[in-house]
């Protein structure tokens, strides 16, 4: 069964894209956007340590432990190990992430 026992940690490339999604909309001066993009990313990384394995497998990785999430128009990749859950990668889904 699984539990909330699993811990965030976050990788460095994890935090530069969430880096540059803020720079991306700070710069563009959308400002409520990017506030509330900010809080639904958090919010859906902090929720995959109640159920991580509920999440599908990303299929376009050559890990087959890869799983990801949504949320808005990116996609979280993450991996799972033990008890520690890395947030591997976000990115806008309208980039192909083979090009990573």
């Amino acid at each position: 069964m699984e539990s909330s026992k699993h811990k965030i940690v976050w990788s460095l490339v994890a935090i530069a894209d969430m880096d540059a999604i803020w720079d991306y909309y700070e710069n563009r001066r959308e400002y409520d956007h990017l506030s509330r993009l900010h809080s639904a990313i958090l919010d859906e990384v902090n929720g995959i340590v109640f159920m991580p394995y509920k999440h599908p497998k990303e299929h376009s990785r050559n890990h087959p432990d890869i799983r990801f999430t949504t949320c808005s128009h990116y996609k979280i990749l993450f991996h799972i190990h033990k008890d520690i859950i890395e947030i591997l990668r976000i990115f806008h889904m309208a980039r192909n992430p083979l090009t990573l």
